[in-house]
C-alpha cells in the first residue's frame, strides 16, 4: 500500500477478553468503487496474522455494511444524511 509505518503513531488496541495489541495509526484516502467521492479514514495497522477490524473511525459513520459471512460477502451502502451520526 505504500505507507511507511516507521512514522506512523502507535496505538494500543483493546479486544475480547483484555487482550491487547500494539498498532500503528495512520491517516490513508479510500474511495468504495460503487462511489464518487474519496474519504480520508484512521486506519489501524498491526503485524499479526489475526483477523481484526481496524479503521472504522470515519467509514462506518458514512457507510451501512451487511456482513453475510455464510456467504463470504459483505455489502456496502452509503448512508442517507438523516441516519449518519
Amino acid at each position: 500500500m505504500g505507507i511507511d509505518l516507521t512514522k506512523a503513531k502507535t496505538r494500543e488496541y483493546e479486544g475480547i477478553g483484555d487482550t491487547k495489541i500494539t498498532g500503528h495509526i495512520c491517516k490513508v484516502m479510500l474511495k468504495v468503487n460503487k462511489f464518487n467521492e474519496w474519504i480520508t479514514v484512521e486506519a489501524g495497522f498491526i503485524s499479526n496474522n489475526e483477523m481484526l477490524l481496524l479503521g472504522q473511525s470515519g467509514f462506518f459513520e458514512r457507510y451501512e455494511i451487511t456482513f453475510r459471512s455464510f456467504q463470504n460477502q459483505f455489502e456496502i451502502n452509503k448512508k442517507s444524511p438523516a441516519t449518519k451520526r
